[in-house]
């Protein structure tokens, strides 16, 4: 199992045929050396036979050295794409964030501007209780509360705007 997750790593189908493989080849290379033994009586002929494969040695490891470098170039290039990918991540990581931050601010904003229609509505409402009475029942009092009124609404505005005046600060940052 891997670290990170509770399922256990399923086995690659191709890591069987490799495993056959691996077993063939061993069978083969033993067989070989026992035919060698019987076929060629002495040991200085064993040699020469041998020195006739020096040349395709070294054709298979210059073979295998250049698999190797394969491999590598290959690495190389998924390394590259893959940082390529995470620049792009990122970005859309920082996009994400400034949507959300502005999705917060406007809702901030929504907020404040339900509040001050609120205050209107309940100001307009009591405006129009009082009026509706006669004059000299109209005192002090209405006078007084849409002062109350008018400074509630100055304090949801200059809420609002620190808000604004804060998210174009964090945007000037966030370019800088």
């Amino acid at each position: 199992m891997s670290p990170n997750s509770s399922k256990p790593i399923e086995d690659d189908p191709k890591d069987g045929r490799i495993n056959i493989f691996v077993m063939v080849a061993i069978i083969i290379w033993l067989l070989y050396a026992v035919v060698l033994i019987n076929s060629i009586p002495t040991w200085q002929d064993r040699g020469i036979f041998g020195d006739m494969f020096g040349a395709i040695n070294a054709f298979f490891t210059i073979l295998a050295l250049g698999g190797a470098i394969y491999a590598v170039l290959l690495q190389r290039k998924e390394l590259l794409l893959q940082r390529k990918e995470m620049r792009y991540q990122l970005e859309e990581q920082k996009r994400s964030a400034n949507a959300q931050q502005l999705m917060a601010e406007l809702s901030a904003v929504g907020t404040i501007v339900e509040a001050l229609t609120s205050d209107l509505e309940k100001q307009h409402d009591y405006a129009m209780a009082k009026w509706r009475k006669p004059p000299e029942d109209v005192g002090g009092s209405f006078e007084n509360d849409y002062k109350e009124n008018v400074n509630r609404r100055r304090e949801y505005l200059e809420k609002l705007q620190m808000l604004v005046a804060e998210s174009e600060e964090s945007r000037t940052q966030e370019k800088a």
